[in-house]
């Protein structure tokens, strides 16, 4: 089958899209069209198509090597866990980051691909590059997830995968917040759930959730930005106001926000995103606080656990990260990997 590709969601229509969805937030063409003009580097999208459509796709991000996001460059990501070797710098990178935490390979059939066709993608992809990327990566898919019918073939063609991230889902049962804390099956942690949210309402704040473009706020924006400077991520302030309105703008009352307000001074914020009876968490922000407790567990967990009951959400996907304090709450946690490959190995896959 013929392998094409192109350099934007946008000229691919919807329709031709939803067969590859799978009822998944970040494979969805709402929602990489509403991310595509904020992302790091360059999207390119390979696909394999018949007369009947497209039978498969890859979502990719073509970064430079330089760039610090560990979200969308792998060469950051592996910094922070091995020593590169010498001579990579100064390419580029070629990442499956295009869908998120979801399996990279998207299929008309849901069946997974196998190794040789996600090679014929990844060949795809840079073929209209003058120069190979150093790196090629992978990130943040579980083991099972990474969509592909023998995933350990992908060492024998010179991949290697890290381990060193953690997931979070939480299943919710019942009919309301009373049935999320029974089961929870520690008491020693029912109470602190409870002593979470008393002491939150003793500070004087409160919790207000909004839905859709008019839930967004330039607080949203600085309170983000305090979120990626405790932990020493780039933040732009202009991109950040542009992918938050495109996202809300995009998704309506699919998008929510929790905001926790002490009078009209925002605090902190939650952003989630509803798909089918799923929510997903995608960020958040708070102010230092000299507080008892943080805003951080009422905006994160327990107001949103609360709206999901009647707005007939089954579960949360609460990404990456923070899997002590998710854990706690009833999260499930599993262990996500990053798959990469560069040097001979990726020549020989290229060549």
């Amino acid at each position: 089958m013929p392998f094409s590709s192109v350099e934007s969601i946008h000229e691919i229509s919807a329709e031709k899209w939803a067969g590859l969805e799978g009822g998944e937030l970040y494979k969805s063409h709402r929602w990489l069209t509403a991310n595509e003009s904020t992302l790091a580097g360059d999207t390119v999208i390979t696909m394999e198509s018949t007369g009947a459509g497209i039978e498969s796709a890859v979502v990719w991000q073509k970064t430079r090597f330089d760039d610090p996001s560990p979200y969308y460059n792998i060469a950051a990501l592996l910094s922070r866990f091995e020593s590169l070797p010498a001579g990579l710098e100064g390419q580029w990178t070629l990442n499956c980051v295009g869908v998120g935490p979801a399996s990279p390979v998207l299929t008309r059939s849901g069946d997974p691909l196998s190794t040789e066709t996600f090679t014929r993608h990844l060949r795809t992809a840079v073929e209209s590059e003058n120069v190979p990327p150093s790196i090629c990566g992978v990130d943040f898919v579980r083991r099972d997830g990474l969509g592909l019918a023998e995933p350990d073939e992908l060492h024998d063609l010179g991949w290697t995968r890290v381990v060193a991230y953690e997931e979070s889902n939480l299943v919710l049962s019942g009919g309301g917040f009373d049935d999320y804390l029974a089961s929870i099956p520690s008491k020693g942690r029912r109470y602190m759930i409870r002593r979470d949210r008393r002491d939150f309402v003793e500070t004087g704040q409160e919790v207000v959730v909004s839905t859709g473009p008019g839930a967004y706020g330039d607080d949203l924006v600085t309170l983000q930005g305090l979120n990626k400077e405790k932990y020493g991520q780039p933040f732009d302030a202009d991109v950040v106001s542009q992918r938050f309105q495109c996202l809300l703008s995009a998704f309506g009352d699919d998008a929510v926000v929790v905001r926790s307000l002490r009078g009209e001074h925002c605090t902190g914020f939650a952003m989630f995103f509803r798909m089918d009876e799923k929510l997903h968490s995608l960020c958040a922000g708070f102010e230092d606080t000299d507080d008892p407790v943080t805003p951080y567990f009422e905006c994160l967990f327990y107001a949103p656990i609360e709206w999901c009951y009647p707005s007939g959400i089954s579960r949360i996907d609460y990404g990456i990260g923070s899997t002590q304090a998710k854990s706690l709450r009833g999260c499930d946690v599993t262990g996500v990997g990053t798959w990469h490959v560069y040097g001979d190995a990726l020549h020989g896959l290229l060549s």
